[in-house]
């Protein structure tokens, strides 16, 4: 979309006090009441490195304040689409089919684990696990379909972005946060007694054919739970306490508020991120 004449002169006169702007054209409208009511994103490069200014062509300049917290909207909505196509993707990929399998051998080699009664409450940690993931697994795939499908209706219909809209994207990417931090959590606790079982099956002195359902099981468990497994878990881990890309998620406290993000934003600039704040911008 082209700059209104407006916007370009009020653009073209600060440039003569040698003010320099990153103009992002991703049109930006948050106003549901006021369909003419275009945001364009722009970033202006103090001395100091910092600082924030929106151009409207009805309002001409808003207060940076108020920017900030427009680029706040606007970013996380765009986080939360791409956390979409990223990480839930990901958690896509694992076949159900593939952890019902697990669990199916698991439960074969039921009686050979449970001669150990001290592996009894291993075994249904284990069992509970497999289950999380495989309803876990449906949820993300219902989650990333409610986002997507959210994303293309102010993308290609309304060409909106309404607070409703952004909160409900929120809301649904929120969910999903729950949802695997609390599984990746549960998973890394249920890592000793999966360690356990293999153990115990792989020092059993068995015959046939006792001795190849042990191997199953030992092979299946191995799948999900290994050295580069663990590592994957750890990681993840650690990224939902420090995501800069939009899914500001904390075990404690949940989604940080506008002014915490503000503060995120200014301390990632520090750290010469200034250039990128925006790059992400869907249609910069």
């Amino acid at each position: 979309m082209k700059i209104s004449h407006e916007l370009s002169k009020l653009i073209e006169d600060r440039q003569k006090e040698n003010e320099k702007y990153e103009i992002y054209h991703h049109v930006f409208k948050f106003h549901e009441s006021d369909s003419e009511f275009f945001y364009y994103i722009v970033y202006k490069y103090y001395q100091e490195g910092r600082g924030h200014i929106v151009l409207s062509s009805s309002r001409k300049l808003i207060p940076k304040n108020e920017a900030v917290e427009i680029a706040y909207y606007f970013l996380t909505h765009n986080g939360t689409v791409s956390a979409a196509l990223g990480p839930m993707s990901e958690v896509r990929k694992r076949k159900v089919e593939t952890v019902q399998k697990i669990k199916s051998k698991l439960l074969e080699g039921e009686d050979l684990i449970l001669t150990n009664r001290h592996l009894a409450d291993s075994y249904h940690m284990i069992n509970n696990t497999l289950e999380l993931q495989i309803g876990n697994t449906r949820k993300v795939n219902d989650i990333y379909n409610q986002i997507k499908e959210l994303d293309l209706h102010i993308q290609r219909k309304t060409h909106v972005l309404t607070k409703e809209a952004w909160q409900k994207g929120r809301n649904l990417l929120h969910e999903y946060n729950v949802t695997m931090y609390e599984e990746l959590k549960t998973l890394l606790k249920s890592w000793e007694s999966a360690e356990k079982i293999i153990d115990y099956l792989n020092r059993l002195n068995l015959g046939f054919p006792e001795k190849y359902k042990a191997r199953n099981v030992v092979k299946q468990l191995q799948i999900m739970f290994n050295e580069q497994a663990k590592e994957k878990v750890n990681k993840s881990l650690e990224d939902f306490e420090k995501d800069f890309q939009g899914n500001f998620f904390t075990d404690q406290r949940g989604e940080l508020n506008t002014e915490e993000y503000i503060q995120v934003t200014n301390r990632m600039m520090k750290e010469d991120y200034k250039r990128n704040l925006l790059r992400d911008c869907r249609n910069s």
